[in-house]
């Protein structure tokens, strides 16, 4: 019985290798639901229409405490056998044509090629699609917040100050640009 149970194991381990042996480690923090105001002020300096204020109430969720970085969505890559294209069954998950995109594809794997606007792979990775964030935080065992998760985290959550910026309201203060 023990050994049919190890073959199982290793028989979804080949299946689904990422779901057992990823090698990306995700720092989750966990955020308490509530009750917040979604959505900007009709005042608010570059306002979008759509961004109606609206109340909406969330559950208790997780969220990754910093963007995903080059280094983790490249194991991701060459975890799962994306082609050099940046794409997978016909399904791009990377924009490998754009310059600001800092890969490359060389000797059978991703590989971090940096360029003047992401100097290191602990940089947040960007020119990812939505399926290949979808298949990200699948294949860590996660999914994407929503949209009303992330702006509430944004917030601060129920610790919020009501700040403009997440962690202020001055801009320069907050942000490195």
């Amino acid at each position: 019985m023990k050994r049919i149970l190890i073959y199982i194991l290793i028989l979804i381990g080949l299946l689904f290798p990422g779901k057992l042996f990823s090698q990306i480690s995700i720092d989750k923090v966990f955020v308490k639901g509530g009750m917040f105001s979604m959505g900007s002020p009709k005042t608010e300096r570059y306002r979008y229409g759509d961004e109606i204020m609206h109340t909406v109430n969330l559950d208790d969720f997780y969220i990754s405490k910093t963007e995903i970085t080059y280094a983790q969505y490249i194991t991701f890559l060459n975890e799962i056998n994306l082609d050099p294209a940046g794409s997978l069954n016909g399904v791009e998950y990377v924009d490998m044509d754009d310059n600001e995109c800092a890969l490359v594809y060389s000797n059978g794997e991703f590989r971090f090629l940096p360029n003047l606007q992401v100097l290191n792979d602990n940089y947040p990775m960007n020119e990812v699609t939505w399926a290949g964030a979808v298949a990200f935080c699948e294949h860590v065992g996660g999914r994407l917040p929503t949209e009303a998760e992330w702006e509430y985290a944004a917030r601060g959550g129920t610790e919020s100050k009501g700040y403009l910026y997440s962690g202020g309201d001055t801009i320069r203060k907050v942000c490195v640009y």
